[in-house]
This record gives structure tokens, C-alpha cells and sequence, in this order.
């Protein structure tokens, strides 16, 4: 394998990662998920990016961030 094909599967590996792990750090419901629906979104991202190395503390902080408002309010509940 030459440097430059190296090179590029280190790079390719590390920007998957990078774009896996901005998934999960963005994560916002979309206008027509349920939270039940939002939720099983947000645990596939977490499953694509095992390694992304946040607690569970950070997850239900993005998670509930990335809540629309009505939807906010029944978790407050």
C-alpha cells in the first residue's frame, strides 16, 4: 500500500468518525418525529459512533436540547 492510499484511509476513517460524533453532538427532533421516533434516532446514531466518548450526562443534555418545545414539556413533566 502506497503513503498516499495510507493517508487517505487514516483520514477517511478519522472524518466518519468526526461527522458520526457531530451527528450525535447536533442532534435535533425533526419536525415530524415522535419523541418515541426522535429517541430511536439519536440510540442509532450512538450505536454508528460507539468510541464517541461522551457520559450519560452529555447524551440526555443533547437529547433533550435537540427536543422541539411541545415535546420539551412532556419530558419536564
Amino acid at each position: 500500500m502506497e503513503l498516499e492510499d495510507k493517508f487517505l484511509e487514516i483520514f477517511s476513517t478519522h472524518n466518519q468518525f468526526q461527522k458520526r460524533k457531530a451527528g450525535i453532538m447536533n442532534f435535533k427532533q425533526r419536525d415530524t418525529e415522535t419523541i418515541g421516533e426522535a429517541y430511536e434516532r439519536f440510540n442509532l446514531l450512538k450505536r454508528k459512533c460507539p468510541n464517541h466518548s461522551m457520559n450519560v450526562m452529555e447524551l440526555i443534555q443533547i437529547f433533550t436540547g435537540g427536543m422541539r418545545i411541545q415535546h420539551m414539556m412532556h419530558l419536564d413533566a
